[in-house]
């Protein structure tokens, strides 16, 4: 009989997930927004690289985005801001005790699970129409390219689809005390699947590495001549198993 091993790279995950799989969704959308206003002609909500090492980063992008919570309105200055945040996570349960692979040889066992999460885009902007702008133009290239966003990322198993979009609202506790101004948020809410695994390998445990079987009779009288052989059904047979193992 032949077995995958638990080293087969369905079974493995990558250095990014080494972590917490919730925090790295969070990095696959920052990254992906940064990536997509990037390319925006400057005056369009322009982000610029730059902002996290030029010290003028004040004037370095047209937008703000990032994770953190809440926002400092003195580092924000008059930009719009995009943080992306996620809501609750839980494991689902995919089956009988989450196993997806056990390996008989070794006695290793591969436990599977599926995390559902929502991924929220929180747009703000001291203005209601800027925020409900940006949020349409993040929640559409999003939903159109949620492929893209999951090619690469085996943790990610569904993306992008049903968005919500809620209407601007007070900002409330994701920006700090602001006394000029208020602050309204419109967020775009992304229901999202991740996969994650665990290998458990007993150790100190005894490992069969081979079965033989033996049979012999107890009774090796010889049959007289022009006799009938009557111990096929009446003579006890005796089986030996042999077996060898090795400590692992």
């Amino acid at each position: 009989m032949t077995t995958t091993p638990v080293t087969a790279p369905e079974y493995q995950q990558s250095e990014n997930w080494l972590g917490s799989p919730f925090l790295h969704i969070k990095r696959v959308i920052v990254k992906f927004l940064q990536g997509l206003h990037a390319q925006c002609p400057p005056g369009a909500y322009q982000w610029c690289p730059a902002q996290n090492t030029s010290p003028d980063h004040f004037k370095a992008s047209e937008i703000w985005i990032g994770s953190e919570t809440p926002l400092n309105p003195d580092v924000i200055g008059q930009r719009p801001a995009i943080t992306v945040l996620r809501g609750p996570g839980m494991f689902q349960g995919v089956g009988l005790g989450d196993q997806a692979f056990h390996d008989l040889r070794t006695g290793a066992k591969v436990l599977m699970d599926m995390l559902p999460v929502t991924v929220t885009v929180n747009v703000l902007s001291r203005i209601p129409a800027e925020a409900e702008g940006i949020a349409w133009f993040a929640a559409k290239h999003i939903w159109a390219l949620r492929e893209e966003i999951m090619r690469g990322e085996e943790g990610i198993m569904f993306l992008g689809s049903r968005l919500n979009i809620s209407p601007p609202s007070p900002a409330g506790s994701l920006v700090g005390p602001d006394t000029e101004h208020n602050w309204v948020v419109c967020s775009v809410s992304i229901p999202c699947y991740l996969q994650t695994s665990v290998t458990r390998m007993p150790l100190n445990t005894g490992v069969v590495q081979s079965i033989a079987v033996k049979m012999t009779t107890q009774d090796s009288r010889t049959l007289p001549p022009g006799g009938e052989d009557e111990r096929q059904s009446t003579e006890p047979l005796e089986a030996r198993l042999i077996v060898d193992k090795e400590t692992t």
